[in-house]
C-alpha cells in the first residue's frame, strides 16, 4: 500500500545516503517481520531527519510497526501526530481508520466515532469505507442511538461486498429491531442469518436462533417458536441459554394447549434448581392443574413459591414483579408481568 515499501525492490545503489539507508533496512525489515529492527531504523529516521519528503510515510510504518507489536498507545500517538501535521498526506485515510480502531479498543468511543465518520464524509471513495459505517453502527448501537446505528448497518448491507460483512450488520440490525419491538423485522433478519449459519460465527449463528424464536414467540406464534427454541436447545444444550430455550418450549407447549407435555417439561425444572425459571414453572403447573380442577396439587405447586427464599427471583425487578404478584395472589398482574417476561 505505502510506497515506500517497494522501495527495497526498486534501490539497488551501493551509494545510498544515509537516509535511504535507513529507509532501506527499515523496510526490508518491515516486509520479513522483524520488526524490532524496523522499528529502530523508523525511529531514527524521524529523529534525525523531521523535515525529509517521507518523513510522514516512515510515521505510518512506525505506527503499523507499533500496533503489530500490540503497542497501540505509542501506535495512536503516531498516527494523530500524522493526522495533526500532515492534512495532504496520501495516505490520511489509512492512518485515520488505524487511529479511530486503536481509540475503539482503548475505550474512547466518542475520539474513535469523530474519527470514522470523517473518513466517511471526506474520503466517499476509501477502500475500507464499509468497515467505517459497521464500526459507526456499532459505536451508536453502544451508546444506545439505535436510529443512527440502523442508519450505518444498513449502507453496509447495500454498499459493501464482504458477505461477512453484510452478515454481521443483519445480525445487529435484528437486534436493533428487535430492541425496538418491531419482532416482524427482527424476525425476517434472524431467519435469513439462520439459514447462512454455516458461514457465520457459531456464536452469532446460535445467538440469532435464539433471537428468531423470541420474536415468534413475541408475535404468538407458538408452532414456530417451539420448533425454534426445540432446535436450539437440541444443538446447544451447553450453552448458557439451553435452559431459558427449553423453559420457553414449555411455556409454547402451553400456550398450544399441549398440558401433557407442557407439564413433564415444567416438572423437569422443578427438579433441577440450577434453573433459573424454575419458580415460573411451578406457577405454570400450578395454573394448569388449577384448570384441570386439581385445586389441591395447585395450591401446592403455588405454595412452593411462597416457602422459597427471596433470592430466587434471579435479581432482576421484574422477575421479583412477578413472583410478589404470585405471592399476593394478584393473578391478573401476575399474567400481565409474565407475559411480558424478559421482552
Amino acid at each position: 500500500m505505502i510506497a515506500i515499501i517497494s522501495f527495497t525492490r526498486t534501490v539497488y545503489s551501493k551509494n545510498l545516503s544515509d537516509e535511504d539507508q535507513l529507509i532501506l533496512v527499515g523496510a526490508g525489515a518491515y516486509n520479513d517481520g522483524f520488526y524490532d529492527i524496523a522499528e529502530k531504523q523508523f525511529t531514527e529516521f524521524i529523529k534525525d531527519f523531521p523535515s525529509h519528503g517521507k518523513v510522514y510515510d516512515v510515521c505510518y510504518l512506525l505506527a503499523k510497526t507499533l500496533l503489530i507489536q500490540k503497542r497501540e498507545h505509542e501506535a495512536r500517538k503516531v498516527f494523530l501526530r500524522i493526522i495533526n501535521e500532515a492534512k495532504h498526506f496520501e495516505y490520511l485515510d489509512y492512518a485515520m481508520f488505524w487511529a479511530a480502531q486503536i481509540e475503539m479498543t482503548v475505550g474512547k468511543a466518542e475520539a474513535a466515532h469523530k474519527l470514522f465518520y470523517s473518513i466517511t464524509q471526506k474520503s466517499p471513495n476509501f477502500e475500507w469505507l464499509d468497515q467505517c459505517y459497521y464500526r459507526l453502527g456499532l459505536l451508536d448501537l453502544r451508546s444506545s442511538r439505535f436510529t443512527a446505528a440502523e442508519s450505518f448497518f444498513k449502507k453496509v448491507s447495500l454498499r459493501s461486498k464482504n458477505k461477512e460483512l453484510v452478515r454481521f450488520s443483519s445480525f445487529w440490525l435484528g437486534i436493533i429491531n428487535y430492541k425496538q419491538g418491531n419482532y416482524a423485522t427482527s424476525e425476517t433478519y434472524f431467519k435469513a442469518l439462520w439459514a447462512d449459519s454455516p458461514w457465520i460465527l457459531q456464536d452469532y449463528s446460535r445467538y440469532a436462533l435464539f433471537r428468531l424464536a423470541e420474536s415468534q414467540l413475541k408475535l404468538g406464534r407458538w408452532d414456530e417458536a417451539r420448533e425454534a427454541f426445540k432446535t436450539f436447545y437440541g444443538k446447544y444444550r451447553a450453552d448458557p441459554l439451553a435452559a431459558d430455550a427449553y423453559w420457553r418450549v414449555g411455556f409454547c407447549e402451553y400456550r398450544l394447549g399441549n398440558t401433557k407435555e407442557a407439564t413433564e417439561i415444567f416438572q423437569s425444572f422443578k427438579e433441577n434448581s440450577r434453573f433459573s425459571t424454575r419458580s415460573y414453572a411451578e406457577y405454570l403447573l400450578g395454573e394448569i392443574l388449577l384448570a384441570e380442577g386439581d385445586s389441591s396439587s395447585s395450591s401446592k405447586e403455588f405454595n412452593l413459591i411462597l416457602n422459597q427464599p427471596r433470592e430466587c427471583c434471579c435479581g432482576e425487578p421484574r422477575d421479583c414483579g412477578f413472583l410478589e404478584s404470585c405471592l399476593s395472589a394478584r393473578e391478573e398482574e401476575a399474567n400481565k408481568i409474565f407475559k411480558n417476561y424478559r421482552n
